[in-house]
């Protein structure tokens, strides 16, 4: 018997493509080889230009290096100047001066460059078009987390994910800094803290509370401090990136802002919950964290009933991040998928809880 995928139910938010807009948009990337062809001549299968030979023509463009290219696409330094011959037959142009030191785009390489990489956007809408007309997201989406976020939230979650939609891979980066992961080129950001950029949009999948800790040992020898003031006599532990230099507070109406000399300073708050259970000194730390310590005792919460704030008085969140532009299906499906399961639980879902109106079937 033969299985075949078929979703549930269509999303009612992802549009459908017309049948002749789709063939003319299939016409119009096609045109550009085609025309290529037929200005060449009878050209042998085996020489025909394929995705591959443009996606190495403009990475060996962009590098100015053929070994180069042929290395970050998998290919031996010799296949990669066949196929660059190859390309060169077809078009009956020299693409490329050669010198032992260097490659770089004759004239009519430029204008062949302009070629590809029209040909390629227009294959990559193409896709985009077929994929949102079959309901098939396919492709690379590439998403950036925070660390704690990227190891706490998403391996069961992705896996779940994945086993739905087969044909979309995932190029994963880990960061700690914000800036980064909004001026990068990435499809999606899972945020832990605020968003300081207006420019992308960000949706809040859960609030979280952060908690100034220390350990038992630490606060024996130096006591509780009563008031935020109360921390300057203390050793604190400071994020490098996030507000190492004052700490804000709420209680009530009434906000304050502490100044922060910090004793150890890290750009992980892992390795900073670690510092803390040491007893080098207070932290201030995501609650989500620390739950196993706080209810273990290893770690005592201070200042309780103060609110750790961002200077405006807000408070840090699990934020989906993306760009302002139009978003494949592939990351939109991300986007419904990871909305439905981050926002609507306390915890992270495991890979047998994906929500019954997301689940795919095999029909038999």
């Amino acid at each position: 018997m033969n299985a075949r995928y078929r979703p549930k139910r269509r999303s009612p938010v992802i549009p459908r493509a017309s049948a002749p807009s789709l063939r003319a948009t299939v016409a119009q990337a096609a045109a550009p080889v085609a025309n290529g062809l037929a200005q060449a001549g009878e050209v042998p299968v085996g020489d025909m230009p394929n995705l591959q030979m443009l996606s190495l023509f403009m990475l060996v463009a962009a590098e100015g290096s053929i070994s180069g290219a042929a290395r970050r696409m998998d290919l031996s330094a010799s296949m990669a100047n066949r196929k660059l011959a190859a390309l060169e037959r077809v078009l009956n142009v020299r693409l490329f001066e050669r010198t032992t030191r260097a490659v770089q785009l004759t004239s009519a390489g430029k204008l062949a460059l302009d070629w590809a990489q029209d040909a390629l956007r227009r294959y990559g809408r193409v896709r985009e078009d077929l994929d949102t007309l079959m309901h098939r997201p396919s492709g690379v989406i590439r998403l950036a987390v925070h660390h704690y976020a990227g190891t706490h939230y998403l391996p069961e979650l992705l896996n779940a994910f994945l086993i739905q939609y087969p044909d979309i891979r995932i190029a994963l980066t880990t960061t700690e800094d914000i800036g980064e992961m909004l001026e990068a080129n990435h499809d999606l950001a899972l945020v832990l803290g605020r968003i300081p950029d207006s420019r992308v949009i960000a949706v809040q999948l859960r609030p979280y509370r952060r908690v100034l800790c220390a350990s038992r040992a630490y606060l024996d020898r130096h006591g509780d401090p009563r008031h935020p003031t109360d921390l300057a006599r203390h050793a604190l532990l400071a994020h490098s990136t996030q507000e190492a230099g004052h700490w804000y507070f709420r209680k009530g109406a009434k906000t304050f802002e502490q100044p922060v000399r910090a004793r150890v300073e890290a750009d992980n708050h892992l390795m900073l919950k670690e510092m803390a259970i040491a007893g080098l000194g207070i932290a201030r730390l995501g609650e989500h964290i620390l739950e196993t310590e706080l209810a273990s005792g290893r770690l005592i919460e201070v200042l309780g009933d103060y609110v750790c704030t961002y200077p405006g008085g807000e408070t840090p969140g699990l934020w989906l991040v993306y760009p302002q532009r139009a978003a494949p299906l592939r990351t939109r499906v991300l986007i419904e998928f990871l909305q439905r399961s981050l926002s609507t639980k306390g915890r992270p879902m495991r890979a047998n809880m994906v929500p019954s109106d997301a689940s795919a079937a095999l029909v038999v």
